[in-house]
């Protein structure tokens, strides 16, 4: 390029610029006779500049360009706060330190914020007087809770034109109250202070929160550390959809988990709900039990031939070999957790994050989505298991437009997994593909029972010796080593680390001031006296109990704030 042509395209981009404060005029002015003394140099000692040579030119330009503006004239560009704070390495002792007691003194300091037993008992006194300046009458401490607008929420849900049933405000303080401790509690196991909890974190926390689970009070010392496995491995199956190996706080407080956790406070809980319940005694001993009765070699670990038992033995081979494909195994054997992650899939059929899971294993290609080869892929082997239980095998043809059908996806050749969760049957389309039972139970759906002559035999049923004993305790001999590790050759990750380290480190432990005073712990302290507890009739449905902050799904607690674990030193 020659020497007037660089010039004129300098002169174009300065004389383009017209409207630019005499400052850019001055540096743009700089910089064009930078560039005209560097050209008018390369031409008289017909240098060839190198890479590096041009780069070192550009950041001097630059610098010699944008200083003037950072140092004088551009003061916003001084004001400009700091806001990525680089998380201390392991190596940096004092950093940890110092962050995890900011982090303790924070915690402490919004546990003190709370109301405590005292204060909700004085601010019932108040409700049940009726006074209309309850607010002056409170204090500063009540404030947050007597704004606009908790008042315009409260109205709303109750239909009401002015005024708020005090009971109704009552049970909102309380609420209120028992998520912001239960959210103090879960963040003292949050080691990096993100607002995460990792498997670790979880385990930990269901392990200290145990003693405190009046349902839970027989439970054998020596099945905890299956439990603690069992009842974590919910919350990151359901919250954790891109299997980053945490959940955010957030979620665990918005969804009916804990609810279900801290329902087993309960002593005298119905045997009907402990087995609905998935963090139930009964419900992980028949888990377990299961898993201990596929495991027929006692290895602890579960081969594809041991996992096709499961159930009422009907799964097809190419969904479990797609499932041995698609998840962690260790020497081409499961273990406990992806066993549990495999339960959790088939038990709850009908939630989006089980439907994803299952789609990632009928996704033979991994294209995004479903057609008629990957169909055809999984249903032969539903034919072929009806040749074998004497049934006249069914036309794929018609199941395929069948599926179609239902799903009524938006490519007319192509099932999403948007298309399987939209329709709202996405569960008895996979089901039709995974095992002869589900098939049947899907073409005969005021009957699940499959026919006579396609009823699989005895051989392949769940043995009745797949629930535990009654002492809850499976016998040493049938007892995985180490929860369900591999051996040394196959153990897996950090990640993958089965229960037995749930009690965390020392360096993930919270000094003892990070423990929330009793005044700041919730469960009786929130509890108004019997006296002052307001009856069952006039407390509002859940589904009209006005959200706080936004969160729709956070109203977890009942009638008064449960216990949460505080973290020892």
């Amino acid at each position: 390029m020659s020497t007037s042509t660089n010039e004129e395209k300098i002169e174009d981009k300065v004389n383009n610029n017209e409207k630019a404060n005499p400052v850019e005029d001055e540096l743009n002015n700089k910089l064009k006779n930078r560039l005209r003394s560097y050209i008018k140099k390369l031409e008289e000692t017909n240098a060839i500049t190198t890479k590096e040579e041009s780069e070192k030119i550009e950041v001097e330009t630059f610098k010699q360009l944008y200083k003037p503006k950072l140092e004088g004239n551009q003061e916003s560009y001084k004001k400009i706060p700091k806001f990525y704070f680089k998380l201390p390495r392991t190596d940096e002792v004092l950093a940890q330190k110092l962050r995890e007691e900011t982090r303790a003194q924070f915690l402490q300091k919004k546990s003190k914020e709370l109301l405590d037993n005292s204060e909700l008992k004085h601010l019932w006194s108040l409700l049940e007087k009726s006074n209309e300046k309850i607010r002056d009458e409170a204090g500063p401490k009540y404030r947050p809770y007597f704004t606009a607008e908790v008042f315009g929420r409260l109205q709303a849900a109750e239909g009401g034109v002015g005024k708020v049933r005090g009971v109704s405000l009552f049970n909102y303080v309380m609420r209120r109250v028992w998520l912001q401790q239960t959210r103090i509690g879960l963040s003292l196991y949050d080691v990096t202070g993100q607002g995460y909890l990792t498997e670790h974190d979880l385990e930990s926390y269901i392990a200290e929160l145990v003693p405190s689970l009046a349902a839970l009070d027989g439970l054998d010392s020596s099945f905890s550390s299956f439990y603690v496995c069992t009842a974590a491995r919910k919350f990151l199956f359901f919250l954790d959809p891109l299997r980053v190996g945490r959940v955010r706080i957030r979620d665990v407080l918005s969804c009916s988990f804990l609810d279900d956790l801290l329902e087993l406070r309960e002593e005298d809980l119905p045997m009907e709900l402990q087995e609905q319940n998935w963090f139930s005694a009964a419900s992980a001993l028949r888990v377990y039990g299961q898993y201990l009765n596929l495991d027929r070699d006692h290895n602890g670990m579960l081969s594809i031939n041991e996992l096709a038992g499961y159930g009422s033995g009907t799964l097809t081979r190419a969904f479990l070999q797609r499932v041995f494909q698609q998840c962690l195994t260790y020497d081409g054997e499961m273990d406990y957790k992806t066993y549990l992650d495999l339960v959790l899939a088939l038990e709850n059929r009908k939630q989006p994050a089980a439907l994803a899971y299952l789609f990632r294993v009928l996704d033979i290609n991994s294209q995004g989505y479903l057609d008629a080869f990957t169909l055809n892929y999984f249903f032969k082997a539903i034919q072929e298991q009806m040749v074998a239980h004497g049934a006249d095998p069914v036309n794929f043809e018609d199941v395929k437009d069948e599926i179609f059908d239902m799903v009524r996806p938006e490519h007319p050749a192509r099932i999403t997994l948007q298309d399987l969760v939209r329709s709202g049957h996405g569960h008895t389309a996979v089901s039709i593909l995974l095992e002869l039972h589900g098939f049947w139970a899907a073409a005969t759906p005021d009957s699940a029972t499959p026919p006579d002559s396609a009823t699989p035999p005895d051989s392949a049923a769940t043995p009745d010796s797949a629930t535990p004993p009654d002492s809850a305790t499976p016998p040493d001999s049938a007892t995985p080593p180490d929860c369900a590790t591999p051996p040394d050759s196959a153990t897996p990750p950090d990640s993958a680390t089965p229960p037995n380290s749930a009690t965390p480190p020392d360096s993930a432990t919270p000094p003892d001031n990070a423990t929330p005073p009793d005044s700041a712990t919730p469960p009786n302290s929130a509890t108004p006296p019997d006296s002052a507890t307001p009856p069952d009739s006039a407390t509002p449905p859940n589904n009209a109990t006005p959200l706080d902050s936004g969160c729709a799904a956070a109203w977890l607690g009942r009638g008064s704030a449960v216990t949460t674990p505080t973290r020892s030193g």
